[in-house]
């Protein structure tokens, strides 16, 4: 076989590989999106979509030129699948004028004429853009300065670090934003898993972040406790991977006091930071974000007095993809949402929400540390605006059940609540941060700051 054979014989295996790679990842993305692939390709498929639908269009075309040119029927094969992928690729995209002008409608009926009239000289120009999707959004590193790893508390068993991130223009106190990671309370920690380039972005911006850590459950005692065995084994190894050490496992009543001493600290250390204590926000993904509804809600609520410093105003939360009901969040477990696990493993996944909760213990910690009930104890005047970013497509934190049945009860209430869908999307969508839950994130936050501080 000469070398020109062999050459195309080689592209042509390319470009099935390429098509079956591409049906394999938009199918596990459109009909098992509950699997533990698809719960991985629904974060990033809406900002690679267009990728796989260029290099299978262009595979497509390849292999009708040179195998089926007088195939006609093998060739509209081709051509159906091609035409699936392109559907497919906008499924995500073709929601968008919708959803924007839904979270515009929002923003005009929230704010009026303040959002009308605000200056946005400093801010993106617009929700989402092609070009940005393509090249990256542009972060000018000269406005800011980072510094890693700060102590900020000591227990006696383990320490507590933040990332700083300050801007490298103007003159403090800064406006604040209090950044918690996420990792489902049992992993996780400040920088690459709490997208860096968010931080970076408001910092530029004009914003002091403080990126914290603040504890984690020790995966090896809930395996003990709930009989994980091999479920328990593999979350022991990805938590190493992604967490921080510690000799203690915290549970999220520990956790959010972690959380609490460090609002103190920031209040004692206030003019070192340059944090204007008057202008705090709080801001999370999935777990931190949990972690951020309950510091919104919470901060001023009897049931956690002396937790948080008096000494600051929270302006307004900050809410990605965030568990807001406890109980509910138990039930989707039980279904079986998080990796489609059989039973018994899903009952068990569901038991370690008892655990990290420390249930045996405090029995009332599901609506203690659900914002869905909080609300419901806590006087509307004390309970900053909340903005609430979420997928559409997530089944690991249930979009109907954890935002848009809190947007309704909030609303309800009379609270300052706005939620901003991003379709097509699944958990952890703003990982890639040009992706258009990355885009649409950092345009209305950054607005909704602007317009809560003073």
């Amino acid at each position: 076989m000469d070398s020109k054979k062999l050459l195309k014989f080689g592209i042509l295996g390319v470009c099935y590989l390429v098509i079956g790679l591409s049906l394999w990842v938009t199918i596990t993305y459109l009909f098992f999106d509950c699997t533990f692939l698809g719960f991985a390709f629904s974060a990033g498929y809406p900002a690679v979509g267009p990728v796989v639908l260029f290099l299978s269009v262009i595979s497509a075309l390849i292999i009708i030129r040179f195998q089926f040119t007088r195939k006609w029927k093998l060739a509209l094969i081709f051509v159906g699948i091609s035409g699936f992928l392109l559907f497919s690729a906008c499924i995500p995209y073709m929601a968008l004028p919708y959803r924007i002008a839904e979270a515009e409608s929002q923003m005009i009926a929230t704010y009026g004429q303040d959002y009308l009239s605000l200056s946005t000289a400093n801010m993106r120009p617009m929700p989402y853009s092609l070009q940005d999707a393509f090249y990256g959004m542009s972060i000018d590193d000269s406005l800011y300065s980072v510094q890693s790893g700060i102590l900020y508390r000591d227990n006696g068993l383990d320490q507590f670090h933040f990332d700083y991130y300050k801007p490298t223009w103007g003159s403090g106190p800064y406006p604040v934003i209090i950044n918690l990671h996420g990792g489902a309370w049992v992993l996780g920690g400040p920088g690459f898993e709490n997208v860096i380039p968010f931080s970076k972005y408001m910092a530029s911006r004009g914003y002091v972040v403080f990126d914290l850590e603040y504890g984690v459950y020790d995966i090896s005692n809930i395996s003990r406790e709930i009989g994980g065995g091999e479920l328990g084994t593999l979350l022991q190894s990805v938590t190493g991977i992604f967490t921080p050490y510690y000799n203690h496992s915290y549970t999220i009543d520990e956790q959010v006091a972690n959380i609490g001493y460090f609002t103190k600290f920031l209040a004692q250390y206030n003019a070192t930071y340059e944090a204007d204590l008057n202008n705090v926000f709080v801001m999370g993904r999935s777990a931190g974000g949990h972690m951020t509804s309950v510091v919104t809600c919470g901060y001023k609520n009897a049931q956690f007095a002396g937790v948080f410093s008096s000494n600051i105003t929270i302006r307004g939360g900050l809410w990605i993809y965030p568990p807001t009901d406890m109980s509910l969040m138990k039930s989707a477990l039980i279904r079986g949402n998080l990796l489609a696990l059989p039973p018994p493993y899903n009952y068990m996944l569901a038991s370690a929400i008892d655990v990290v909760l420390n249930i045996s213990n405090a029995p009332n910690n599901y609506d203690k540390y659900s914002a869905s009930k909080l609300i419901e104890s806590t006087p509307v005047g004390d309970i900053p605006p909340i903005m609430i970013i979420h997928g559409e497509k997530d089944n690991l934190v249930p979009y109907v059940e954890q935002a848009l049945l809190f947007k309704q009860r909030a609303t309800a209430l009379n609270l300052k609540c706005i939620l901003i869908t991003i379709p097509g999307a699944g958990h952890g969508f703003d990982f890639i941060f040009p992706s258009p839950g990355g885009q649409i994130s950092a345009y209305y936050a950054e607005r909704f700051f602007a317009l809560e501080r003073t």
